[in-house]
């Protein structure tokens, strides 16, 4: 948030500019395990997602990277350079708030066994 409020002064002025917040996959899907990262990343998301309805009319474009995967060198996706040319491109393109990386729905199905099993 900090460095939103340092950059957004001169984007307002040009008129221009692009805004990308990384969070992880319990921004999306609660996870009691990464309750209190989650919480944190939710509200990241949520405002990433605010800010880009509030901001888009004056040409400044938001965008939230939500990685559902662990990163790993040559993982496919989840490879550092294949998640770089994702947001390289959802800078580019500046069409959407939200680019998601991974499989939440895995992520979901890890933290409804994890429950199963109790604490």
């Amino acid at each position: 948030m900090t460095a939103v409020t340092h950059v957004l002064p001169d984007m307002r002025a040009r008129g221009t500019g692009t805004l990308l917040l990384a969070t992880g996959v319990s921004s999306m899907v609660p996870a009691p395990f990464l309750a209190d990262v989650g919480i944190a990343m939710a509200g990241l998301r949520n405002w990433a997602h605010a800010l880009h309805t509030e901001l888009r009319p004056e040409g400044i474009h938001v965008g939230t990277v939500t990685i559902a995967a662990a990163i790993t060198p040559d993982g496919g996706e989840s490879d550092p350079d294949a998640i770089g040319d994702r947001c390289y491109g959802m800078y580019e393109r500046r069409d959407r708030a939200e680019e998601v990386i991974g499989d939440p729905s895995a992520f979901r199905a890890l933290v409804e066994k994890a429950g199963r099993r109790g604490p």
